[in-house]
């Protein structure tokens, strides 16, 4: 129905125009586009914007990383955080059995991920797990835990992350694990980062 169409209708019934004209708009636009507008959209995010992904270690350190963006259909790409901003809003993550005596049994580790250059980094997330698996092979997982943020934090850039005991070196923490990461992309703003710490 067009707009000329709504024009007549009020023309010939101007008792009822006001009926007439809510009637028409409601007939114009339709329930199908009120329909199609909340499919795209899931807790207030477009759905293209939401964004799982699953960071692992593939070599020694804490940012020798694959870092990869799974898709509805199950396929995966390159995660890129680079123009667009990733809100993490939850993180499950799991240790991995390599060998080392640090991962007995009963011992409490932490996860710790970290942003910035690798000589230079800040943590912004943390989790801590028990062990409490032993005699699994190599490369399997002996803790695990997931993460429901309230506030969440926010990822300029894919970061690093490692997981052993507090108050040691990344140098010499042995575990290895992965990541999956839950939450949305956002729009850069447009303001600089403060680089007040670089100044110091």
């Amino acid at each position: 129905m067009s707009i000329v169409h709504v024009r007549r209708v009020c023309r010939r019934y101007p008792v009822v125009s006001s009926f007439g004209i809510v009637w028409a708009l409601a007939a114009w636009l339709g329930a199908p586009a009120a329909s199609s507008a909340e499919a795209t959209f899931h807790l207030g995010q477009k759905i293209s914007d939401h964004v799982t992904a699953r960071l692992a270690h593939v070599g020694l350190g804490p940012c020798s990383l694959e870092a990869r963006r799974v898709l509805p259909n199950g396929a995966t790409e390159g995660l890129v955080i680079s123009n667009r901003w990733l809100v993490v809003t939850d993180v499950e993550w799991q240790g991995w059995e390599t060998g080392f005596p640090i991962l007995q049994a009963g011992n409490l580790l932490t996860l710790r991920i970290y942003v910035g250059e690798e000589s230079r980094q800040y943590p912004v997330f943390e989790s801590t797990s028990v062990v409490a698996e032993l005699n699994v092979p190599v490369g399997r997982p002996i803790l695990s835990k997931s993460e429901h943020l309230t506030a969440g934090f926010v990822l300029a850039a894919v970061p690093c992350f490692y997981i052993g005991r507090r108050g040691e070196l990344i140098e010499e923490l042995p575990a290895e694990g992965e990541l999956v990461l839950h939450g949305y992309f956002i729009d850069r703003p447009v303001e600089r980062l403060s680089r007040a710490d670089d100044k110091r």
